[in-house]
């Protein structure tokens, strides 16, 4: 009603464009999307686009309203890549040779993702590979060599820290693929895991608004929090491929989907959630109170 008659409840530009914004994020929350369109078409009309809470939770999910049209696709017409198809192998280094540290690999391992090599092999070494977190950047496929096990440092694992051991924020092209025998985890073994994670703590794998990603042909085991997560308001995760991937013994979910669009999963293992509620084998969790993005699972 005030929105309709500006002048008579004499609104100046800046309060009419705070007013729409916040029109907005309540249609949002109602789940009234007319209402949702009508506000980004009135800031369009004042050559303003959607800021806030408007932006930040709504409009990634605007366009969520088509996508859902497709679903569900054919299984034929899904296709599991077997390897990093979104990247064109031209440069591959071993991350052993930026500095192993056998108590903790984190810079090691950070220094071969940040280089311009597109393929980094982790070896096995003499013992597992020891990290607090690292962030995975665009166009890089991390290869686990046959018997590798990527574990939280000591203190980490004490601590039970919230910190996740592979990060993918607003990036794209990215796989992690097993040649073997290949286990990612923040503790060791369940043993392990009932001894330190008494609380929530940190994730495996949190695909952050990644785009294009492949995992497949390895373990995410014995995490603090999620094996793997699903986030982020700013860019909806999508295009994500799972294939032959055992989730076991993870202590809230094995798998959290808090915003994602476009997930497939192929013989993937949810198994054994202890520790921490829900404890769930997949949970579609909204990350926040209001409605988040969700579709084409």
């Amino acid at each position: 009603f005030i929105l309709s008659k500006p002048t008579k409840f004499s609104l100046s530009d800046a309060e009419l464009v705070t007013a729409w914004n916040d029109y907005g994020f309540k249609a949002f929350n109602a789940c009234d999307h007319s209402r949702v369109l009508e506000a980004i078409a009135a800031l369009k009309k004042r050559g303003k686009k959607p800021s806030g809470d408007f932006a930040y939770r709504a409009v990634e999910s605007v366009g969520l309203y088509e996508d859902i049209k497709t679903f569900p696709r054919d299984p034929a017409s899904i296709v599991f890549p077997k390897e990093n198809i979104w990247v064109k192998a031209k440069k591959t280094v071993h991350a052993k040779d930026f500095g192993w540290n056998p108590t903790d690999a984190t810079a090691c391992l950070q220094k071969a993702l940040d280089s311009d090599a597109d393929t980094i092999i982790v070896d096995k070494m003499e013992s597992p590979w020891l990290i607090v977190s690292v962030n995975v950047p665009s166009n890089k496929t991390i290869v686990f060599a046959d018997g590798v096990r990527v574990h939280a440092t000591a203190s980490e694992q004490s601590s039970n820290s919230r910190k996740t051991l592979f990060v993918l924020k607003e990036t794209d092209n990215q796989a992690l693929i097993g040649k073997g025998d290949v286990m990612i985890g923040k503790f060791p073994d369940g043993k392990t895991k009932r001894q330190y994670a008494t609380w929530e703590g940190g994730t495996g794998v949190y695909i952050d608004g990644a785009r294009n990603v492949l995992i497949r042909d390895l373990a995410v085991n014995y995490c603090g929090c999620d094996g793997v997560t699903f986030g982020g308001c700013l860019r909806i995760p999508r295009n994500v491929y799972l294939e032959n991937v055992v989730l076991h013994g993870n202590t809230r979910q094995a798998m959290s989907i808090c915003n994602a669009c476009d997930v497939y999963m192929k013989n993937v293992e949810f198994s054994t959630t202890f520790g921490a509620w829900p404890m769930c084998g997949v949970d579609f969790e909204p990350s926040v109170p209001e409605v988040q993005a969700i579709c084409n699972i």
